[in-house]
Protein backbone atom coordinates (compact mmCIF):
# COMPACT_ATOMS: atom_id res chain seq x y z
CA UNK A 1 0.00 0.00 0.00
CA UNK A 2 1.27 3.45 -0.85
CA UNK A 3 1.09 5.82 2.10
CA UNK A 4 -1.02 8.85 1.09
CA UNK A 5 0.67 12.24 0.90
CA UNK A 6 -0.90 13.48 4.12
CA UNK A 7 0.64 10.57 6.03
CA UNK A 8 4.06 11.11 4.48
CA UNK A 9 4.00 14.87 5.01
CA UNK A 10 2.87 14.65 8.64
CA UNK A 11 5.58 12.08 9.34
CA UNK A 12 8.22 14.15 7.51
CA UNK A 13 7.26 17.21 9.56
CA UNK A 14 7.55 15.33 12.86
CA UNK A 15 10.50 12.97 12.37
CA UNK A 16 14.21 13.46 11.84
CA UNK A 17 15.54 12.10 8.51
CA UNK A 18 16.72 8.69 9.68
CA UNK A 19 13.55 8.06 11.69
CA UNK A 20 11.38 9.14 8.76
CA UNK A 21 13.13 6.68 6.44
CA UNK A 22 12.82 3.83 8.93
CA UNK A 23 9.19 4.54 9.85
CA UNK A 24 7.77 5.43 6.44
CA UNK A 25 10.02 3.94 3.79
CA UNK A 26 10.67 0.69 5.68
CA UNK A 27 7.21 0.55 7.33
CA UNK A 28 8.63 -0.13 10.78
CA UNK A 29 6.18 -0.94 13.55
CA UNK A 30 6.83 0.54 17.00
CA UNK A 31 5.74 -0.13 20.53
CA UNK A 32 4.63 2.93 22.51
CA UNK A 33 8.17 3.75 23.64
CA UNK A 34 9.55 3.61 20.09
CA UNK A 35 6.61 5.61 18.74
CA UNK A 36 7.28 8.29 21.35
CA UNK A 37 10.99 8.35 20.53
CA UNK A 38 10.59 8.76 16.75
CA UNK A 39 7.78 11.32 16.94
CA UNK A 40 4.58 9.41 16.22
CA UNK A 41 3.40 10.31 19.73
CA UNK A 42 3.78 13.56 21.67
CA UNK A 43 3.26 12.00 25.06
CA UNK A 44 2.08 8.86 26.79
CA UNK A 45 -0.42 9.08 29.62
CA UNK A 46 -0.38 6.67 32.52
CA UNK A 47 -3.84 7.01 34.01
CA UNK A 48 -6.92 8.96 33.00
CA UNK A 49 -6.43 10.03 29.38
CA UNK A 50 -9.44 12.36 29.38
CA UNK A 51 -8.22 14.16 32.49
CA UNK A 52 -4.73 14.54 31.00
CA UNK A 53 -6.20 15.85 27.73
CA UNK A 54 -8.31 18.42 29.56
CA UNK A 55 -5.31 19.59 31.59
CA UNK A 56 -3.24 19.98 28.40
CA UNK A 57 -6.09 21.83 26.66
CA UNK A 58 -6.34 24.18 29.64
CA UNK A 59 -2.58 24.79 29.54
CA UNK A 60 -2.60 25.51 25.80
CA UNK A 61 -5.73 27.65 26.12
CA UNK A 62 -3.74 30.20 28.09
CA UNK A 63 -1.80 31.00 24.91
CA UNK A 64 -4.85 31.71 22.73
CA UNK A 65 -5.02 35.40 23.57
CA UNK A 66 -1.42 35.91 22.54
CA UNK A 67 -1.32 36.82 18.81
CA UNK A 68 2.33 35.76 18.52
CA UNK A 69 1.41 32.18 19.50
CA UNK A 70 -1.25 31.93 16.80
CA UNK A 71 0.91 33.58 14.14
CA UNK A 72 3.92 31.37 14.89
CA UNK A 73 1.76 28.25 14.85
CA UNK A 74 0.22 29.22 11.50
CA UNK A 75 3.60 30.01 9.94
CA UNK A 76 5.11 26.77 11.22
CA UNK A 77 2.31 24.57 9.89
CA UNK A 78 1.24 26.44 6.74
CA UNK A 79 3.71 24.84 4.34
CA UNK A 80 2.79 21.32 5.47
CA UNK A 81 -0.95 22.05 5.49
CA UNK A 82 -0.85 23.62 2.02
CA UNK A 83 1.10 20.66 0.63
CA UNK A 84 -1.36 18.16 2.13
CA UNK A 85 -4.44 20.06 0.95
CA UNK A 86 -2.97 20.43 -2.52
CA UNK A 87 -2.60 16.66 -2.89
CA UNK A 88 -5.42 15.18 -0.83
CA UNK A 89 -8.01 14.95 -3.60
CA UNK A 90 -5.58 12.98 -5.78
CA UNK A 91 -4.55 10.76 -2.86
CA UNK A 92 -7.97 9.86 -1.52
CA UNK A 93 -10.62 9.58 -4.24
CA UNK A 94 -14.04 11.05 -3.49
CA UNK A 95 -17.22 10.85 -5.58
CA UNK A 96 -16.84 13.10 -8.66
CA UNK A 97 -19.05 15.81 -7.18
CA UNK A 98 -17.13 16.15 -3.91
CA UNK A 99 -13.70 17.22 -2.73
CA UNK A 100 -11.83 16.73 0.56
CA UNK A 101 -10.74 20.36 0.42
CA UNK A 102 -14.35 21.57 0.12
CA UNK A 103 -15.18 19.56 3.27
CA UNK A 104 -12.76 21.65 5.38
Amino acid sequence: MVLPAFGRELARHRMPGKDFDTAVMQASVYDWEGALQVGYLDTVVDGDVAQAALAEAERLGKYLKQPAFQQTKELERKIVADRILGEIDADIPMPPTESWVSKL
